[in-house]
């Protein structure tokens, strides 16, 4: 993760990040791999892209599942509330009532 020069587009970052992969898998090339293993490290190249919306693919893969838990989350919560609230006016009903009784209001 890192951010671009001042005036450098996505493109430029990229094509730079490629000039220098080779010799930077070559550096970094890990141990205790079989040639073809190593053969697919020396063979990957940097890329630029815009990390706005990240570079995972778990949205692509959960996020439809994400979006109904959300929603199940949500209307539980929604229920939740409505209970309180009507445990919270009935209590104030009760009370309305003692208060009338109390304070004479029906004589």
């Amino acid at each position: 993760m890192g951010r671009l020069k001042p005036g450098w587009t996505l493109a430029q970052a990229t094509e730079q990040l490629q000039a220098i992969s080779p010799a930077l898998m070559r550096t970094t090339e890990p141990g205790g791999y079989s040639q073809s293993a190593l053969d697919t490290y020396l063979e990957f190249r940097l890329e630029a892209l815009p990390g706005a919306n990240g570079v995972s693919g778990a949205r692509e893969s959960y996020g439809y599942a994400a979006l109904g838990l959300f929603g199940v989350k949500g209307f539980v919560l929604l229920i939740a509330c409505a209970n309180l609230a009507i445990s919270r006016l009935h209590a104030a009903s009760a009370r309305e009532r003692d208060f009338a009784r109390t304070s004479g209001a029906g004589r």
